[in-house]
């Protein structure tokens, strides 16, 4: 396998891996968007736990601030998606 071929395969993995993402993100979206107002305190004190463990993890990344952005957008919008304030 030659250079040109292994470039090839990482980006059609890498194209294959954002549309999985994308689909994914769309569905969760969607579920969110249903909860209940009753219960959508719950679900975003979960979600921001959730997102603590994943900055935890992630602590060490190459491009630390861009991670620490990626994190607290990808929150945000679920937050919102939950009808939640993401000013805390």
């Amino acid at each position: 396998m030659n250079e040109q071929e292994v470039l090839r395969d990482l980006a059609r993995l890498m194209q294959q891996t954002a549309v999985k993402q994308a689909v994914q993100e769309r569905a969760l979206y969607r579920l969110l968007a249903l909860v209940p107002p009753g219960q959508a305190a719950a679900v975003g004190a979960g979600l921001r736990a959730d997102f603590r463990q994943v900055a935890e993890h992630f602590s060490a990344g190459i491009d630390q601030p861009s991670v620490e952005r990626t994190i607290a957008l990808e929150l945000q919008t679920m937050l919102r998606a939950l009808g939640q304030d993401t000013a805390r």
